[in-house]
């Protein structure tokens, strides 16, 4: 079964690829955009969507995470190809090769990237660490990609470029908010940029919610002993 996960990523990547393919480019570049701006708005809300959700009830709680993620990514996928439909409703008229080059090639990145998001979901997942042959530390896509952590890693450039917004905190130092870690600027603008634990974070939580990792207890309180010494040193 450790290939199951390469098995169903090539499957959804296949059938997506062939259905918006059918559409025609015009169609297919469409649902990239909507795909691509859906996916970054996802990322951007699922959070505290989550955090919500999960004050709602236990068993939300474990699962807030995937389903917050997944809902936005739909909704806003839907918005926007509404949107684009009503202000771009035409086709292009293109030559017999450009119409079949575009229609596959915008179909396969469409398909791709779609992926990549229900991938990156997976981590959110209250699965365990490893499932289905799907790893966090290795490329899921046949061995030769990691969709999640490409996704991930465009995520992390365009909130941290594109679409940065410098904030001040309550020290007076500038910083940078960004989608995983925040890059601090000193004085002299020399920048610091904080390396992002999206990965590492949600593979521990599946461990502990798998009970491979423990969770974590209150270090306990060192006293003095009866003896009347002094208390150990306190690190």
């Amino acid at each position: 079964m450790d290939i199951a996960i390469d098995v169903i990523m090539l499957g959804v990547v296949g059938g997506l690829t062939f259905m918006i393919a059918q559409d025609g480019p015009w169609n297919a570049i469409l649902t990239f955009f909507a795909v691509i701006f859906g996916g970054l708005l996802a990322m951007n809300f699922y959070e505290p969507l989550a955090v919500f959700l999960g004050k709602q009830s236990t068993w939300l709680d474990s699962r807030a995470d995937i389903i917050s993620l997944l809902g936005l990514f739909a909704l806003f996928v839907f918005l926007i190809r509404l949107g684009l439909d009503n202000v771009a409703p035409t086709n292009l008229e293109l030559p017999d090769v450009a119409y079949k080059i575009g229609q596959w090639a915008f179909g396969f990145a469409t398909a791709y990237v779609t992926m990549a998001i229900l991938v990156t979901s997976l981590h959110t997942a209250p699965l365990p660490r490893k499932f289905l042959g799907f790893t966090p530390e290795r490329k899921n896509f046949v061995g030769i990609a990691s969709p999640d952590v490409q996704w991930l890693g465009f995520t992390q450039y365009v909130t941290e470029h594109v679409f940065a917004r410098r904030v001040k905190s309550a020290d007076g130092m500038a910083r940078y908010r960004s989608f995983d870690g925040k890059t601090e600027i000193f004085p002299g603008e020399q920048k610091i940029d904080v390396l992002p634990t999206f990965i590492i974070r949600h593979a521990s939580r599946r461990a502990r919610l798998s009970g491979i990792l423990p969770v974590a207890a209150p270090a306990p309180v060192a006293t003095p002993s009866t003896g009347g010494g002094a208390p150990p040193p306190a690190f």
